[in-house]
């Protein structure tokens, strides 16, 4: 069986869920740079999109 040259999976959500870090670092954040911290349901609204 030959090896294949390439391997493209779904990480983030599929392997991991990143959302727990991102809302546990996101005040932090907020502070640090000057924003206003999103609110439950915006951060809601940010998921799934990506970062640009």
């Amino acid at each position: 069986m030959s090896k294949p040259d390439l391997i493209i999976f779904d990480f983030d959500g599929t392997l991991a869920d990143s959302v727990g870090f991102f809302r546990a670092l996101l005040p932090e954040l907020s502070r640090k740079f000057g924003f206003r911290l999103p609110s439950f349901e915006e951060q809601e609204a940010m998921r799934g999109h990506p970062p640009r």
